[in-house]
């Protein structure tokens, strides 16, 4: 099997007398080998017989991830199989975020401020200063008030605040998102300070609290089988009554699922070498209403003592007046016919 990722190609041997569970664990163990996963910037993780594959390039969107699998071997069919989820990365749509707790009772000229490093290493700073006592500094409308010193806040930043929860003035709990989907924006920080209240996370955070939502995402897939199958197997028709009878093959995908399908055939079982004709005396295959219909039965030996007819048995239909309007008359269902003969 070859996988590549990210522009970088490994390959793993699947050993003898293994299972599809053990092959996809062998082959996490090759992608997350540290030369090769410093290479592609790409973790994998084993979920039965599917590989999860998360990058972790905040330079790269998961359209920039590329993704490609290979089957081959020496000698004889292919048994195992890999496959890819697509030739690249899917990318989130999810925001980066963090979320602040500050504490305290706010003095009437205390001030929050908060410092902005963005993924280009430019920064943008804040200062909110607080105008009443205990009142509460987090607010979208005072984070959209741009600062004398820099632009307004939202733009230049690409951040969105939203406050989550208030337990008054002396409690506030609050979250900064990025205004974009992606890893990338993930990548900015943001250092809030406020002398006489507690502020955490303390000092520069980045925007990743749900990282392992941002990350760009592919799946492998491990599959057993062949694709073509010839076999015998054994089949005593002696437990099977004389007569007709379907015959079906269920085959099924070899992961997990074990998806199913079918192919069915007729077969006529006879287990001894007793056969008869039925044939009809007079009218051939067509007779009048008002006659009597009569059948001979000849067998195909004369070592016969005795035989049983079975006569066709039909559900009776409803009256006319027991039927719901514009309903159908159910079918007729007839019950096989058989012939059973005995032996002197």
């Amino acid at each position: 099997m070859t996988a590549n990722l990210n522009g970088h190609s490994t390959t793993y041997t699947v050993p003898g007398s293994v299972t599809i569970k053990s092959v996809t664990s062998g082959l996490v163990t090759a992608l997350n080998n540290f030369s090769y996963a410093n290479l592609t910037k790409v973790q994998a993780f084993a979920h039965g017989d599917r590989i999860e594959l998360q990058s972790i390039d905040t330079n790269k969107t998961g359209s920039q991830v590329t993704l490609s699998v290979s089957n081959s071997t020496p000698s004889g069919p292919l048994t195992t199989f890999i496959t890819a989820s697509g030739p690249n990365f899917l990318d989130t749509i999810a925001w980066g975020y963090t979320t602040y707790q500050i504490s305290g009772n706010p003095a009437a000229t205390n001030t929050m401020n908060i410092v902005v490093t963005k993924t280009n290493n430019a920064t943008v700073s804040l200062s909110v200063t607080n105008t009443a006592f205990r009142t509460c500094l987090v607010s979208p409308s005072n984070f959209s008030t741009p600062s004398t010193t820099a632009p307004p806040y939202r733009a230049p930043m690409e951040l969105s605040p939203k406050i989550l929860q208030s337990g008054g003035p002396t409690l506030v709990q609050f979250r900064l998102r990025a205004r974009s989907t992606g890893i990338g924006l993930s990548q900015i920080t943001a250092n809030i300070t406020c002398p006489g209240m507690t502020p955490n996370p303390a000092g520069i955070d980045f925007l990743n609290d749900n990282l392992g939502d941002l990350k760009p995402r592919a799946h492998l897939y491990i599959t057993a089988g062949t694709s073509n199958l010839s076999f015998a197997f054994p089949f005593a028709t002696t437990n099977l009554a004389n007569g007709y009878h379907e015959l079906a093959a269920v085959v099924y995908e070899g992961s997990h699922v074990h998806t199913q399908a079918r192919a069915a055939q007729n077969i006529r079982i006879q287990n001894t070498a007793l056969s008869a004709t039925l044939n009809t005396l007079v009218g051939g295959s067509n007779s009048a209403l008002e006659a009597t219909l009569q059948f001979s039965v000849t067998p195909n030996t004369n070592t016969i003592s005795k035989m049983n007819c079975s006569a066709p048995a039909a559900h009776s239909e409803p009256s006319p007046t027991n039927r719901l309007p514009h309903s159908p008359l159910p079918p007729r269902i007839w019950e096989s016919d058989c012939i059973r003969s005995m032996p002197s």
